[in-house]
């Protein structure tokens, strides 16, 4: 039987509980030594404490519900504690074990602190929305899979915040939450804005091939809200400032903060180019 690297915490009253997921559903019967190895791996991952734990001759069925005692020994303690090893849930990729320690087990892993949930937010934020807000989370965050803290997160041209909770959906053995982040509104109930300066810059870089150099772009003040088929105009002119014309633009492609453009510039070329940001 082979671990896999998942682990996940299931909060039960009066005791800690720590759970570990495992391939090969398919197998009908969980060893006592496998158990013992799931164990040892979620009270390390929990705590980073090594441990010793004992499930003797023990065997349970791969089904929801089955379970065994085993006893475990966590770090320089001496005496053993009861734990309860039970298949929490089976799937096509494999099983879930949670592990509960009698009495309970405080984890000597420390919390994420708030600079670091924002980073880590921040970072989730982006590879979603293609864009680069501002985060401000006041909360640590417990290495718990289901622990959860508040955040204000800022976008490009938005006036107020956006509300955003942070829930720890996964630990790695080596204590490594992986976050899943919620916005509201979300970005596709309101989408995101752009500055029609940075606008100007793309549709510069569509026009440079057309026209040979790399032209001056007003696209006006204020931002830009990115919907598919936003249309806006801007001059064009020469670097020496000589009058190219006007080119309409409209957004293409949008996916949060990135987007593609098409430019059609009129007087004196009515030719169309494209561009992606």
């Amino acid at each position: 039987m082979r671990f896999s690297k998942l682990y996940m915490v299931l909060g039960l009253t009066g005791a800690t509980a720590l759970g570990i997921s495992g391939c090969g559903a398919g197998t009908e019967i969980v060893s006592a030594s496998e158990l013992e190895s799931a164990g040892v791996s979620a009270v390390k991952a929990q705590t980073g404490e090594d441990s010793q734990m004992d499930c003797g001759a023990a065997e349970v069925k791969v089904e929801v519900g089955a379970s065994a005692t085993c006893e475990v020994v966590v770090g320089e303690e001496e005496s053993a504690r009861s734990a309860q090893v039970r298949v929490a849930s089976v799937s096509e990729d494999g099983y879930a074990v949670d592990v509960v320690l009698d009495p309970a087990l405080e984890s000597q892993v420390p919390a994420v602190s708030g600079e670091e949930v924002q980073t880590m937010v921040s970072n989730e934020l982006k590879s979603v929305t293609h864009a680069d807000p501002s985060v401000v989370c006041g909360d640590s965050l417990p290495r718990q899979v289901g622990a959860s803290t508040a955040c204000q997160v800022k976008f490009v041209g938005e006036d107020e915040p956006r509300s955003a909770v942070a829930v720890v959906k996964s630990v790695s053995d080596q204590g490594v939450p992986s976050l899943d982040v919620k916005l509201s509104p979300s970005v596709a109930d309101e989408p995101l804005s752009d500055s029609r300066g940075s606008v100007a810059g793309v549709v510069a870089s569509a026009l440079e091939d057309q026209l040979g150099e790399r032209p001056k772009v007003d696209c006006g003040g204020g931002f830009v809200v990115l919907r598919e088929g936003q249309a806006l105009s801007c001059s064009v002119s020469s670097v020496s400032g000589e009058v190219l014309g006007e080119a309409q633009v409209v957004l293409r492609d949008v996916v949060g903060g990135s987007y593609a453009v098409d430019v059609a510039l009129e007087q004196p070329a009515g030719s169309s180019v494209e561009q992606d940001k």
